[in-house]
């Protein structure tokens, strides 16, 4: 995308205003440059943070949010007769309008990120999405649309990273498995080669044929697979330092049960970040799924060893106090829930786990506090909300309060009668 050179000249004021805390001028600023350049994804995600900073810099009387949506009707009203003309740049400038009387206006940021898709500006629509991510972080639908888009923009493991969100809330949920399955197949091609030349450039002593084949078959077969392990081992030679190429043909690797020539290629990367830990523990263990026992000490040890390394890495706590949890270690489980639940992505399951080992250990007020609290910031009725509601029931029954317990029990058979035991429950 090239920028108008007084567009940019406009943004870096307006970066230059909100690092001064000048939110007023910095909005102003980051305004004209949406006004030249509707798509200038970085602007408006600054605008948004100038916004809220000038929200959260000032004290609102409780009655604001109504006299907003007042303020704001005219604003709707114009955003919808744009829509209807397909006019999404002035749908967006409208609905940006409105959130400047609350920035943090959940359905004005879900109207506003179906402008930007029906715009085809996926850029503009991950940083919507990203913002109502951070209002609701259990928002499973939020998760698999940034997931699509930064699968769409080529951010394989952004993409990657809110689907395994999703999914942690949850487990069956089909599109955000079948996003994963997405990403897997097209690694290899989309990811590994994409730095010098095309894909026929690099495997070119196979012919045209082949690999036209071989591209629309995505490496579904074991066949493909080797024949790509043969071609990357190839380029490799030339490209030992190629972190993008080592990683794909490591997962090359562990696709067909080579584990301990993925496990080498993965132990070469120097200075490895903790996702990349976390992938040499997932070979190590896949290699021996016949030692449930070793399986689970290895966890304990290089998880441990995970979170030495990397102290302040939040979601390496929250991975430290499941395992300690499964083995009912729960002081030590309570102490890294207590830090994982600072990080927005991991905030209510950490909440959710925190009333699981305040009720292994009998303190059942504090277990109910963290059930409530996690509760009420998830408005949606997710998998995550009923299991919270269901372990606030389990807890009410452990305390011999079968009328509040049976209260909670109801709220999820409104919902979903087919959760867990939830019928045997109520009767």
């Amino acid at each position: 995308m090239e920028i108008p050179n007084k567009a940019h000249i406009l943004y870096q004021k307006g970066i230059s205003a909100s690092q001064k805390h000048n939110w007023d001028y910095a909005i102003t600023l980051l305004t004209a440059v949406l006004d030249i350049i509707p798509s200038h994804s970085p602007a408006r995600t600054n605008l948004r943070l100038a916004e809220w900073q000038k929200y959260e810099s000032r004290k609102f009387p409780s009655w604001f949010r109504f006299t907003s949506g007042l303020c704001n009707l005219w604003h709707y009203i114009k955003a919808s007769i744009f829509w209807h003309q397909n006019n999404w740049a002035l749908v967006l400038e409208e609905l940006e309008k409105a959130l400047r009387f609350y920035p943090r206006n959940y359905r004005v940021l879900r109207e506003l990120a179906r402008a930007a898709e029906k715009a085809d500006w996926p850029e503009t629509v991950c940083s919507i999405y990203e913002t109502m991510y951070i209002l609701k972080p259990a928002d499973i639908k939020v998760m698999k649309n940034l997931g699509q888009y930064y699968h769409q923009l080529k951010q394989p493991d952004k993409a990657r990273a809110y689907y395994e969100h999703a999914l942690a809330i949850a487990p069956t949920d089909y599109e955000a498995r079948k996003g994963l399955q997405d990403l897997a197949a097209l690694k290899t091609i989309s990811q590994g080669w994409e730095d010098q030349g095309t894909y026929r450039d690099k495997i070119r002593d196979i012919s045209q044929a082949d690999i036209f084949e071989k591209e629309a078959r995505l490496v579904r077969t074991r066949e493909d697979k080797l024949l790509l392990i043969k071609n990357m081992e190839k380029t490799l030679a030339g490209q030992l330092d190629n972190l993008s190429l080592i990683k794909n043909l490591a997962e090359l690797y562990f696709s067909i049960e080579e584990f301990d020539k993925s496990l080498v290629l993965y132990t070469q990367i120097p200075n490895p970040d903790p996702e990349i830990r976390k992938r040499i523990l997932d070979i190590k263990l896949a290699s021996m799924v016949n030692d449930p026992q070793k399986q689970q000490q290895l966890i304990l040890e290089d998880t441990e060893a995970r979170v030495k390394d990397f102290p302040s890495y939040l979601p390496l706590r929250y991975e430290l106090g499941s395992v300690y949890l499964q083995r009912v270690m729960l002081d030590q489980a309570i102490g890294e829930f207590q830090l994982s639940v600072r990080d927005p992505k991991y905030a209510l399951m950490s909440l959710n786990s925190l009333g699981l080992c305040f009720h292994k250990k009998g303190l059942y007020d504090l277990a109910i506090n963290q059930f409530r609290k996690a509760d009420n910031q998830i408005t949606e009725w997710n998998d995550l909300k009923k299991e919270i509601i269901y372990n606030l029931g389990i807890v009410y029954e452990a305390m011999g309060n079968r009328g509040k317990a049976l209260t909670e029990y109801k709220r999820i058979f409104e919902h979903d009668i087919n959760f867990r035991d939830i019928s045997a429950k109520i009767s």
